[in-house]
């Protein structure tokens, strides 16, 4: 996940450890969904147990949002944790989170132009005229996502401040392009994919349904004429039995 800035996210670890005696760990995931960033991350310190020299960093790449979450009675202030994140970690995260977001887009743009594809030859380009728009604009964002990413590690470094300045301009349009492109064929919000994906399962369940109900019908006669057959049967041998005892 960390690409080619895990070894700065790696230094700047070392450094927080060295400098200031506290473990740093890292967890990134896409959103924290329902949950404010501070909350996500003091919840998932408690349920790891964190001790009083550990700090958790949550960083939720899709949301761009980050927490700390450190034990009341962290030996840093929360004035040395900020300055700790803007001169050491909130650089190598910027790197981090880029990259990350690139991959993702990249994955989510090729998964979405295969359904594009299945889905126009299911119902026709005219029901996935939204989510084409959607798509198209999607992946203008991220070529220019990724017309900077090659611009910050070409042959003619920036100033620290610039490169920063780019590492945040493809996060947002990374971001933006991977929120976009991920929503409208799950939800149908976009187009009438999803409710014509839905008649159709909906008639498919009725024909399974009634598929099953007649193979458990066959199965209950077979069931009824097995046992009458048992029972006359058994009735046979009742009458050849007393027979005779007539005679």
């Amino acid at each position: 996940m960390l690409g080619d800035s895990a070894d700065s996210v790696e230094q700047a670890l070392e450094q927080l450890e060295s400098d200031y005696g506290v473990q740093l760990f890292v967890v990134f995931v896409e959103t924290f969904d329902s949950y404010s960033a501070q909350d996500w991350a003091n919840e998932t310190a408690e349920i790891n147990g964190l001790g009083l020299n550990d700090v958790l960093l949550a960083v939720a790449v899709v949301d761009r949002e980050y927490a700390w979450s450190v034990a009341g009675n962290f030996p840093l202030s929360d004035s040395a944790l900020d300055e700790v994140a803007a001169d050491g970690i909130e650089p190598a995260l910027s790197e981090t989170t880029a990259g990350k977001l690139l991959v993702d887009v990249d994955e989510a743009l090729r998964a979405s132009e295969q359904e594009l594809g299945f889905a126009e030859a299911e119902f026709g380009g005219a029901a996935i005229k939204e989510y084409r728009a959607a798509f198209e604009e999607s992946k203008t964002e991220a070529a220019e996502a990724f017309r900077i990413q090659q611009q910050v590690f070409d042959s003619e470094p920036e100033d620290e401040a610039t490169r920063r300045g780019m590492l945040q301009k493809i996060i947002a349009l990374a971001g933006a392009a991977v929120r976009r492109i991920r929503a409208p064929l799950r939800t149908g919000r976009c187009c009438a994919i999803g409710r014509r994906r839905d008649a159709r399962d909906r008639a498919r369940a009725v024909v399974i349904g009634e598929h099953r109900r007649r193979v458990v019908l066959e199965r209950l006669r077979r069931l009824v004429a097995q046992e009458r057959r048992e029972q006359l049967l058994e009735f046979e041998q009742v009458v050849v039995e007393f027979e005779p005892e007539q005679q």
